[in-house]
């Protein structure tokens, strides 16, 4: 029944703005945590048949599958604003009254591990089945990304929502599950996919408003906050002002980026221990099987770590640099409205006084250099092309400090595998 509840579901059309309750983050985890165990049972159930016998492996990794596709469903319900489906109560209810069986036939064995996962799975049930029995208070009748409420018309001059009347951007009351996936974005790729087909494209009533920690005016009161303070001292730097105003989105990028470079070197140590591992030499070759799968799943889970790891260090340095670019933008900007709208002429320099000659090397004073007069030219030039490049330098900001390390960490473990042979290569 949940296959053809989700091909079902997927012809219904998505909301412009899903609403997330608690209770559908509560289903979520369930599901969550419902998979995961699953997928346990059933490695120790095939790894290990001393453990677990394989029967209960391939009854964990059916609950998982299970878990994944009802999860899947209740996440598509969410993006389509749909009511409570009375079908999901019944496989709640269905899958609880099964691992009560489940469990009360494994206490009458001697394999405590199969009583654990059974009984796991036991409050899971139970606790997503009290999820689905509250209802979610979702809204009936919210605009669709297909209906005409916020759509403009291709080819035409509609627009049922001005700039100012926009949704608020769902990426502030994201959840942890869509702010690692992006899911914030997914509606408008659909609306731009829908527009492609109907020989059209995306209009600015269609994006989201900017978010209230991106908004240009929050830039600008946090830039020009610190540069006052420089103001006071006797040499004032725009650059310590720059560095007060965001370390804080600079440092937290930084994490990030030292997390995802030790990534880089999981994969090679686990794919040392799995050789190992096969041709049975070295500690490994006393391990038991599930370890064998446990540095395979490892590698898996270090590569999709260091993706999503990369994805939200690239937004993240992104838009760092579009916060700096803003602020020193409206800086300039503000600036320029009190300058003079042409180029100002330098100031006549008092004549100098008559040096007497010397016989010999002859020493000409250095003068300093004048300062540039562009007047509304360089300013302009320097909106618009000197600020851009702040957007390209905080992404890779962090490569100072992060190149050495992993130069240092690839040199160390080069000198432990292949030791002497190190200085050959």
């Amino acid at each position: 029944g949940v296959v053809p509840g989700m091909c079902v579901v997927r012809d219904i059309p998505r909301l412009r703005l899903p609403r997330v309750t608690g209770i559908d983050s509560a289903r979520g985890l369930c599901c969550g945590l419902l998979f995961l165990v699953g997928i346990a049972e059933f490695l120790v159930g095939v790894s290990s048949s001393q453990v677990l016998n394989e029967t209960s492996g391939i009854e964990g990794g059916c609950i998982a599958i299970a878990a994944m596709a009802v999860g899947f469903w209740q996440q598509q319900e969410v993006r389509r604003g749909l009511g409570e489906q009375f079908s999901l109560k019944i496989w709640w209810l269905l899958t609880t009254a099964a691992q009560v069986l489940a469990t009360y036939d494994r206490a009458s064995k001697d394999s405590w591990v199969a009583l654990g996962f059974s009984a796991g799975e036991l409050v899971l049930c139970t606790a997503a089945t009290a999820a689905y029995l509250v209802p979610t208070g979702r809204v009936s009748g919210q605009p669709s990304l297909e209906g005409d409420g916020g759509i403009s018309l291709v080819g035409g001059a509609q627009f049922a929502r001005t700039i100012s009347t926009r949704d608020p951007s769902p990426e502030e009351h994201m959840g942890i599950a869509g702010w690692l996936a992006f899911s914030w974005f997914t509606p408008i790729v659909d609306l731009a996919y829908q527009r492609d087909q109907e020989q059209g494209k995306l209009e600015l009533t269609d994006v989201y408003p900017l978010t209230r920690k991106n908004v240009a005016a929050r830039q600008l009161e946090r830039l020009d906050q610190h540069w006052q303070v420089e103001l006071r001292k006797e040499k004032p730097a725009l650059l310590s002002a720059m560095t007060r105003a965001f370390r804080v989105e600079v440092f937290s990028t930084a994490w990030v980026k030292f997390i995802n470079d030790c990534l880089h070197f999981v994969g090679p140590f686990l794919l040392n221990r799995i050789v190992n591992f096969v041709k049975h030499t070295g500690f490994e070759a006393d391990e038991p099987l599930w370890m064998g799968y446990a540095y395979a799943i490892g590698m898996v889970l270090s590569s999709a770590c260091q993706a999503f790891l990369m994805a939200h260090y690239f937004q993240g340095g992104y838009q760092t640099g579009m916060r700096l670019r803003t602020g020193l933008i409206l800086m300039s900007y503000s600036k320029a409205l009190r300058v003079l709208p042409w180029a100002t002429p330098p100031k006549e320099e008092p004549p100098e006084e008559p040096q007497p000659q010397r016989r010999c090397c002859k020493k000409t004073p250095k003068k300093k250099p004048a300062l540039p007069t562009g007047g509304m030219g360089q300013m302009t030039n320097i909106i618009s092309a000197d600020t851009d490049k702040f957007t390209f330098l905080m992404p890779y900001f962090n490569l100072i400090w992060s190149c050495p390390l992993q130069i240092v960490i690839c040199f160390f473990m080069l000198a432990h595998y292949v030791q002497w042979a190190l200085f050959a290569g």
